[in-house]
């Protein structure tokens, strides 16, 4: 059973970075094709893995280094998988929006797009985009803080590239640079609170906290813990790292719709859910620090929020909306750290009820764009008479990420309003400013919405032609997915929790 999951954890890694390198030498519609076939084999094996042990625990040790074992007098587990409910739930967003992403691609980026013509060539957009993809499954499964680092730093390295990828567009390099330096700072936080914890607990588990001598923890577990959540924080693009996301907005629609919806801003959320989970029932997460996930995550969902209302441009409201969304995250985290279970089990699932959602979102825009040669807010009317299918995919993607029910985000939403609602007292109070932040955003999306979508067509949309089949093929995959992604990430979600159970 070793050897078959070993290929699983192998082929989820190595067969998008192999595609990439495959990617990178074919041309033209070949090259194409073998994309969208190792996204979407990639998809399958995931797939698989998670339907057979997705709701169990599967640990994968794979060892350490020599010299590491000789300095800490024991050996050390450097490396590993891990595949349990809540890295299921992040892997399942990784695979299939990454398929999504990768099909769409193969309509969007080139010469026939109104809004950012490139030359057709897409081996260097491809050979980014895969090795994405392979670098954030290996994130989400691995079972040690520090093989995650080095995956991390990697997706940091595929979002820079693909963020400046219109190179020739006004502000495209400074954006891919700003990111840049803004996660790698972050991810040099997140390296120092890995060697911290490898010295004072011989440990790099996700559970290292929980390890710390009792005299080390009244000092270093806050230190540390501040580290962890600098690195999530920046990579997260929580205030007062937010900036960098929105300015990222340059990059094509497809690599935005990836980058909110299921890899890189993910990542950082996912750290602080992870270790919470894996340390918050042992006490090993001082009130404080949970007080401060909760308080900035507040914060950071006011500031958004506030945002949304000078916005002309599309994509960047799309980004001040991930940017609240993991916030919320964040907030269920929190919660969760405060013995909220149920709120922890929601944030799990919002990180992939929020994807799918606002995966649609960025491919409907980019479906206008595309057709229109615009995202402005101010030059768009009408889009509903000249295609249905944008119109209908940007409200699907909007009652979802809003908590609109059936759709996907109103469960897991519901979930952190529970564990809030349970805890009395200011668990109450958050439920109320959640509650206010679904109402406003819904509000503000149906009035956009109607303001593109609905009266009389303008110019650009008078003159829109029809997204490619590879494009509408994708925001149909999407539609389905945030009507029925529950169906099977809700036991995922309700499984969360240490050892696989509740917390």
């Amino acid at each position: 059973m070793r050897e078959a999951w070993l290929a699983g954890f192998a082929l989820l890694v190595g067969l998008p970075l192999l595609g990439a390198l495959l990617a990178a030498r074919i041309r033209g519609r070949a090259g194409d094709a073998v994309a969208v076939a190792v996204s979407a084999l990639t998809a399958v094996v995931a797939m698989v893995m998670v339907a057979v042990g997705g709701r169990s625990s599967v640990t994968l040790p794979l060892g350490g280094l020599a010299v590491v074992d000789r300095l800490a007098g024991r050996p050390v587990l450097l490396f590993g998988f891990l595949l349990d409910p809540l890295s299921s739930l992040l892997l399942l967003g990784v695979v299939i929006l990454g398929f999504a992403c990768v099909l769409y691609s193969t309509g969007y980026v080139g010469p026939a797009n109104r809004e950012q013509p490139v030359p057709p060539d897409r081996r260097r957009y491809f050979f980014w985009l895969l090795a994405f993809v392979g670098a954030m499954g290996g994130l989400v499964t691995s079972a040690t803080l520090l093989q995650m680092f080095l995956f991390w730093e990697l997706t940091t390295l595929c979002s820079w590239a693909l963020i400046g990828f219109y190179d020739r567009e006004h502000g495209a390099l400074e954006a891919a640079r700003k990111a840049f330096l803004v996660t790698v700072s972050g991810g040099l936080c997140l390296l120092g609170a890995i060697v911290a914890l490898l010295a004072l607990t011989r440990s790099v588990g996700f559970d290292a906290l929980a390890l710390l001598p009792p005299a080390a923890r009244a000092g270093a577990a806050p230190l540390i813990l501040v580290l962890l959540l600098l690195g999530a924080w920046t990579k997260s693009a929580q205030v007062p790292f937010h900036s960098w996301l929105p300015d990222a907005m340059v990059a094509p629609s497809p690599v935005s719709a990836y980058l909110h919806a299921a890899s890189m801003v993910n990542a950082g959320v996912y750290l602080v859910l992870r270790v919470v989970i894996a340390v918050g029932p042992a006490g090993a997460i001082p009130g404080g620090i949970g007080t401060l996930i909760g308080v900035m995550a507040v914060v950071t969902l006011v500031v958004a929020v506030g945002q949304f209302f000078v916005q002309q441009d599309l994509k960047r409201l799309l980004a001040l909306s991930t940017i609240s969304h993991l916030a919320y995250v964040l907030l269920g985290a929190a919660l969760g750290a405060a013995g909220a279970g149920r709120a922890a089990q929601g944030a799990a699932l919002h990180v992939l009820a929020h994807g799918v959602g606002k995966g649609l979102l960025f491919l409907a825009v980019g479906a206008l764009s595309y057709a229109a040669g615009t995202r402005r807010i101010s030059e768009l009317s009408g889009v509903l008479r000249r295609s249905p299918l944008v119109a209908v995919s940007f409200l699907i993607g909007a009652l979802t990420v809003t908590g609109v029910p059936p759709l996907a985000g109103f469960w897991s939403k519901l979930l952190i309003l529970i564990g809030a609602i349970g805890l009395g007292g200011w668990g109450v109070a958050v439920a109320v400013l959640l509650l206010a932040e679904s109402v406003v955003a819904f509000a503000w999306f149906l009035w956009v919405g109607q303001k593109v979508f609905l009266g009389p067509p303008s110019k650009a949309v008078e003159a829109m032609g029809r997204p490619t089949p590879a494009m509408e093929a994708a925001l149909v995959l999407l539609v389905a997915l945030c009507l029925l992604v529950t169906v099977f990430a809700l036991p995922l979600a309700q499984a969360v929790g240490p050892a696989g159970g509740a917390p």
